[in-house]
């Protein structure tokens, strides 16, 4: 089940891509810093939600340095299974 009702907050996206680059050392962050980017370019492309576990799914342990780092990053990666319908 995905969510097609999110709305993507784009600061938090730069805050996350901030964090990520200072924090997040010594494994490949450049697949996920492109995805995130993307998202400044086309929020409302719900393709990249997809993308973004993709990508997330690929790092291996570093996904829970990045997910420490940059919470807002689960929030947008995870469904909301109380979804209101709309």
């Amino acid at each position: 089940m995905t969510n097609t009702t999110r709305t993507i907050d784009l600061v938090s996206i730069k805050q996350s891509i901030e964090r990520i680059k200072q924090y997040v050392t010594g494994c490949n962050i450049e697949p996920l810093i492109s995805v995130l980017e993307e998202f400044n370019h086309n929020a409302d492309d719900k393709a990249l939600l997809l993308k973004l576990r993709d990508v997330l799914n690929s790092m291996g342990v570093a996904q829970g340095a990045v997910l420490t780092y940059a919470p807002y990053i689960l929030a947008l990666s995870s469904d909301d299974p109380f979804q209101e319908k709309r």
